[in-house]
């Protein structure tokens, strides 16, 4: 029922995605409020930004959590103003602090116990070093999408082309009519040629190739789309191929159990 209540699928497996981006994922634990009459209050759990949370642990071998910060911004929408909000969680409460543009520093406005006798935040990491899946080849990732940007930007220049004429001369007025019709007058020679950017396709496409194959191959994400993973492929070969991603997954499946 608490389960269900909490839609714990769902929330595990959001829990799953900020781990796999950020490193880390946290979810609060906290006691749902109720009117009287309502019937006894539920246990709630939610999984919070990574970006807005800072752990606070202690320097005993065991990196026992000592507290944790929870800071985001709340617009106001009578004034339309912004004000901080940090929460601060420990072993016995909750404070809350704001700030806003007409004060300075922080401004506690309410305590809350929450009676858990522990920081009610669990941890899930996506590894010791806290990376994402992403990080290790995020150089990979952002030279693949700067030559798929520079090919989109080639092919623009090559629709945009100057037309040259040659053995034509040009005055103020005309020269302001080439930037609009894309036309240059050359006093000199007589011909005429589209002026285009010459680029070798062939090893842009090359280099395109292999930066998708090292971005598989370093983020041990198997490219499916590969015809190594053709229907003739005999299982043992296939789960060779998959041994990196088995072995990725088990760390990540041993983390998240300690979570939970």
């Amino acid at each position: 029922m608490l389960f269900e209540y909490n839609d714990e699928a769902d929330e595990n497996a959001e829990l799953a995605k900020l781990a796999s981006i950020y490193g880390v994922a946290y979810e609060l634990l906290y006691m749902e409020k109720q009117d009287e009459g309502m019937g006894r209050p539920m246990l709630r759990f939610h999984a919070l930004d990574t970006r807005e949370c800072i752990p606070i642990y202690d320097d005993t071998i065991e990196k026992n959590l000592l507290a944790f910060i929870r800071y985001y911004s709340v617009k106001e929408v009578m004034n339309d103003k912004e004000k901080l909000v940090v929460e601060v969680a420990t072993a016995t409460d909750i404070k809350r602090y704001e700030a806003n543009q007409t004060t300075s520093g922080l401004t506690l406005v309410e305590t809350t116990p929450h009676y858990f006798g522990m920081v009610p935040v669990a941890i899930y990491k996506n590894n010791e070093e806290l990376i994402g899946d992403f990080e290790p080849v995020l150089s990979l990732i952002d030279a693949y999408d700067t030559m798929e940007s520079d090919t989109v930007n080639d092919f623009d220049y090559f629709v945009d082309a100057y037309l040259a004429l040659y053995g034509f001369t040009a005055d103020a007025e005309d020269i302001v009519k080439m930037k609009e019709n894309r036309v240059l007058l050359m006093d000199q020679g007589t011909a005429a040629e589209w002026l285009i950017k010459n680029t070798d396709d062939a090893n842009v496409e090359n280099m395109k190739i292999r930066l998708d194959k090292d971005i598989h191959k370093f983020s041990h994400c198997p490219d499916m789309s590969d015809e190594n993973f053709a229907g003739n492929s005999s299982g043992v070969a296939i789960q060779y191929k998959l041994l990196g991603t088995e072995n990725l997954i088990s760390g990540k499946e041993r983390k998240f159990k300690r979570g939970l």
